[in-house]
């Protein structure tokens, strides 16, 4: 991929956790499922050989019996645990992120350098401008729509 694309950003998406029960690794070090542990392992590789610019965090679901509990941003502590692990790396967080104060706090605390929305931009297609009034931004609108603002 880096051979030809070499002039853009390369984001790759991952899943931190299938979410199964019970630990990452055995005692002896054997690998029992899938999680961030080993995501931290294999972003090193790709940063390493230089095919990665930024990880889009998400989390699978691929264990039968899995439990999410889906609340805001619940995806973020995985991706947080990623930009601990490599603060050079742009990694953007997913996850039912819809709140633009705790979004922004994402940002502001260092978790992660960008979040992802697009399940609330499909929900409210308005939502940045909703941000906006909330964080107190000034919103520039399209030069078409400015008689109407």
């Amino acid at each position: 991929m880096r051979e030809v694309w070499t002039d853009k950003p390369l984001f790759v998406r991952i899943s931190a956790t299938d979410w199964a029960e019970g630990p990452e690794k055995a005692e002896d070090g054997t690998w029992l499922q899938w999680g961030v542990e080993q995501v931290i392992l294999w972003a090193d590789k790709m940063m390493s050989v230089g095919v990665v610019d930024l990880i889009d965090c998400s989390s699978g679901g691929n264990w039968v019996k899995q439990k999410i509990a889906a609340g805001h941003g619940y995806q973020v502590p995985f991706a947080a645990a990623i930009k601990k692990a490599h603060p050079t790396l742009v990694v953007g967080a997913v996850g039912n992120i819809v709140d633009p104060e705790i979004a922004e706090s994402y940002l502001k605390d260092g978790k992660v350098d960008l979040v992802f929305l697009a399940r609330e931009f499909i929900r409210n297609p308005h939502w940045a401008l909703t941000a906006a009034k909330v964080l107190g931004a000034k919103v520039k609108p399209a030069n078409q729509y400015e008689r109407a603002w």
